[in-house]
């Protein structure tokens, strides 16, 4: 099952044309978390996971504008990390636990689809 899930996930990065956040839902402790992580790790520069159950400042991020530009120059700021196109994945983890943060997706897909985004 793992080497399934893998080879998906290298598919979806591979994917140029109107590449969509990733969504990956399963009950808890399954193993999203480390998965995504994981793939981040072989298949990219660099990430930034945003866990929204344990940094909750970081979910007011997402209580005005959600324009994707916007969400990226703020999460930068906080991780002190850049955010490249094609070569960090954005992992928003737990993102239930943030209505406005998954409404964010939509506008990633429609403005922003060269970023690479992963939400569990």
């Amino acid at each position: 099952m793992k080497r399934r899930l893998e080879q998906q996930l290298k598919s979806w990065h591979d994917s140029n044309s109107e590449r969509r956040p990733l969504l990956i839902n399963g009950v808890r402790q399954s193993g999203k978390t480390w998965l995504l992580k994981e793939f981040a790790q072989t298949c990219y520069e660099n990430s930034v996971h945003v866990s929204f159950d344990v940094e909750k400042r970081v979910a007011s991020y997402f209580d005005e504008s959600i324009s994707p530009q916007r969400i990226v120059q703020l999460l930068e700021a906080e991780y002190q990390k850049k955010i490249v196109p094609g070569k960090t994945l954005l992992i928003l983890d737990e993102i239930q636990s943030c209505e406005r943060a998954l409404t964010s997706l939509k506008y990633f897909a429609e403005d922003a689809p060269e970023y690479h985004v992963a939400a569990a």
